[in-house]
């Protein structure tokens, strides 16, 4: 990644009207943020996985339909001195 060249390792996916009402599908059925659903939605249609320590967000991944890349409890928030 280079800021200063504009070098990123995402990219911006735009909120297509499909993806905002698979999003909200996912947010009637689960007890997940809008926010959260639509990183859901966006998983599912790229078949990439969701990496969270997020429970809300493991406990749907756990029903098995999303793919997930648990980052384990004991990993630092911040760096040690």
């Amino acid at each position: 990644m280079d800021v200063k060249k504009k070098i990123f390792l995402w990219r911006v996916i735009p909120a297509s009207n499909t993806r905002i009402w698979e999003a909200a599908k996912l947010k009637g059925a689960y007890r997940v943020s809008y926010a959260d659903a639509f990183a859901l939605a966006l998983a599912r249609e790229t078949g990439g996985a969701i990496v969270t320590r997020d429970p809300e967000i493991i406990e749907v991944c756990n029903s098995g339909r999303f793919l997930l890349d648990q980052i384990p409890s004991e990993w630092p928030l911040q760096a040690k001195k």
